[in-house]
C-alpha cells in the first residue's frame, strides 16, 4: 500500500498483521505506536510488530510504502497476539555503507545479487535470519551495465523500483531456463522509479541494467515463513 502524507496529514493504519514494514519513498515524519515514536526521511526503511493504530505524521510531502502480513493471518482466520520482535529502524546511510562496503570485496561482481538483507538479533536467534518471523526483504543494486542473472524462490516477490532509467532497467521472469541458464521465453517488465512488479512463486527472474547509472530495487517477500518451514528453495544460475 501506498500512504500518502500531505503537509502536517496525520494517518493511523489499523490493521491485523504480526508484521509491519515500512519504506520511505520520499519525504520525512515520524511513526507511533504502543508510546514508541520513529523519525525517519526519505530512504530509511523500519518494521513494527503487531500492534494496532499505526500513526505517521509529516509536515512535507512524504509517501510510504507499507507491507504486512494480514493476508496470510485473514487465510489462517486468526489475530496475532504477541509481539514477535521489537520495532527496528534502519536508516539509509547505514545501509549504503554497507553495501558499497560489500561490492568493494573480491569477487563481488560475480555475486547473483548485490546488496543488503535485512534483519535483527532476535530474528537471528529464531533461526530464519530474515526482516520479520514471516517476511524478507533485500536492498539490492543492479550496478551500471550489468546482469544480474536468473534466481527463483517459492515465495512471492512484490518488488518495489527505487530508481532505475526508464526504458533502459528491466526484469526477465518465466518458469524454465535454457540451455545457457537465460530464462526461457520470459515475460519483460521496465522498471520506473516508485513502481511495482510482481515476481510470481516459483519463477526464474534476472535484473537487466543498461544504462551508464545504478537501479536499485527493494522486493518484499513471505519468505521468512518459507524459511521456517524450509521450503523456500531459493535456487541460482552460477
Amino acid at each position: 500500500k501506498y500512504i500518502k502524507l500531505d503537509n502536517k496529514k496525520v494517518e493511523t493504519n489499523d490493521s491485523d498483521a504480526s508484521s509491519h514494514l515500512f519504506y520511505v519513498i520520499k519525504g520525512s515524519g515520524f511513526s507511533y505506536f504502543d508510546n514508541k515514536i520513529i523519525e525517519w526521511n526519505e530512504g530509511d526503511i523500519f518494521t513494527f510488530p503487531v500492534c494496532k493504530n499505526i500513526c505517521h505524521t509529516s509536515e512535507v510531502d512524504s509517501r510510504l510504502i507499507w507491507g504486512n502480513d494480514e493476508a496470510l493471518n485473514e487465510y489462517l482466520g486468526v489475530i496475532p497476539v504477541k509481539k514477535m520482535f521489537e520495532p527496528t529502524f534502519y536508516k539509509k546511510e547505514m545501509l549504503l555503507d554497507f553495501i558499497k562496503k560489500a561490492n568493494m570485496e573480491e569477487g563481488a561482481l560475480e555475486r547473483n545479487r548485490n546488496g543488503v538483507l535485512l534483519s535483527n538479533r532476535q530474528i537471528v536467534r529464531m533461526g530464519v535470519n530474515t526482516l520479520t518471523h514471516t517476511m524478507w526483504s533485500l536492498l539490492n543494486v543492479i550496478n551500471a551495465n550489468t546482469v544480474q542473472k536468473p534466481h527463483r524462490h517459492n515465495s512471492i516477490a512484490i518488488d518495489l523500483c527505487i530508481s532505475a532509467e526508464e526504458n533502459k532497467v528491466y526484469t526477465l521472469m518465466g518458469k524454465e531456463l535454457n540451455e545457457d541458464g537465460s530464462v526461457k521465453d520470459p515475460i519483460k517488465r521496465y522498471w520506473k522509479a516508485n513502481s511495482i512488479f510482481v515476481t510470481p512463486p516459483g519463477w526464474w527472474h534476472s535484473h537487466h541494467n543498461d544504462s551508464d547509472t545504478e537501479a536499485w530495487v527493494f522486493p518484499i517477500q513471505d519468505a521468512g515463513l518459507y524459511t521456517y518451514l524450509n521450503t523456500l528453495d531459493i535456487r541460482f544460475v552460477n
